[in-house]
């Protein structure tokens, strides 16, 4: 959303318009934060991830 602000408005208008925004919902990030469990070594697993993209890119 935009909001236009003159140079001759005073602070309180700016925070009347502040205040009439509506309020943003937020992202959840705890929901998409931990591990991933995966069988195998790690070390392995990204050497494939980054070979993979090696492949791709010829």
């Amino acid at each position: 959303m935009v909001i236009t602000i003159k140079r001759s408005d005073s602070k309180k208008i700016i925070a009347r318009k502040l205040k009439d925004l509506p309020e943003k919902k937020g992202f959840e990030a705890f929901k998409y934060h931990g591990k991933i469990k995966v069988e195998g070594d790690g070390l392995e697993i990204q050497k494939q991830l980054r070979n993979g993209w090696k492949e791709r890119l010829r």
